[in-house]
């Protein structure tokens, strides 16, 4: 039986540890009986792997939908991995994939119907200037992106955001602006008794997660060069 459908061919691929740390990230070239090969993403090099080293493997497909999957490093070189003894990883959930903090102001704004959008373009022409302005306003919500990974977001937000609603999100990562569709899943209450919101993306093309994977290795990258370069004073 195939690991997974010949459809993933071409999705973006996170290698994992068994902790949830990030070992690398590809492109699936090859999908075999229970196995799966993946090239270099992007020119990027690829750590070498340990033979037999068992890992998690998150799979991303706008169309297919995420596939989370274990196995077994079979062969790895700096751009090529090869996982063998493939299979799905049964109740995991999604938010632990690979996630960094951000804590960047965002805008949202709500995805209407088509219906819904032709009712809103006529009232929003019909207004006057000081009205259409207040109308575009109240359509929108400012955010705090407070952490991301490739699956979703958790939002920090002064209005009530309702699960299952469904916005479109624009925010910069490291100067790269963004903008994706996403769906409140759930209410995260915090230690100091605030609300977040754990948010999923939706109806994303390739070239939308290619960007975000790449911001969010850089992101990675910056992180721990700061904790490399930290230097603690002598008292």
């Amino acid at each position: 039986m195939l690991a997974i459908p010949q459809e993933y061919i071409g999705s973006l691929c996170e290698v994992k540890s068994l902790s949830n740390d990030l070992l690398a990230v590809g492109r699936i070239i090859k999908i075999d009986q229970g196995a799966l090969e993946l090239a270099s993403n992007d020119n990027e090099r690829m750590p070498l792997l340990q033979y037999r080293m068992p890992v998690k493997l998150f799979v991303y497909n706008s169309q297919e939908g995420t596939r989370i999957l274990v196995g077994i490093i079979y062969l790895s070189t700096d751009n090529f991995v090869r996982v063998e003894e493939v299979k799905p990883l049964q109740d995991f959930e999604r938010r632990g994939a690979f996630r960094v903090n951000t804590n960047v102001s965002g805008r949202l704004s709500v995805l209407l119907s088509d219906e819904e959008q032709a009712k809103f373009d006529a009232a929003l022409a019909a207004a006057t200037p000081e009205a259409a302005e207040q109308m575009l306003l109240d359509s929108s919500v400012e955010v705090r992106v407070m952490d991301i990974s490739l699956t979703g977001v958790r939002l920090q937000s002064l209005v009530t955001l309702n699960p299952g609603a469904r916005y479109y999100i624009e925010f910069t990562l490291l100067d790269s602006p963004m903008s994706l569709c996403l769906r409140v899943q759930r209410l995260i209450k915090m230690p100091n008794g605030d609300t977040q919101y754990g948010c999923t993306f939706f109806d994303f093309s390739e070239r939308q997660m290619d960007s975000l994977c790449k911001e969010l290795f850089q992101l990675q990258r910056v992180e721990k060069n700061r904790r490399r370069n930290t230097v603690i004073s002598p008292d």
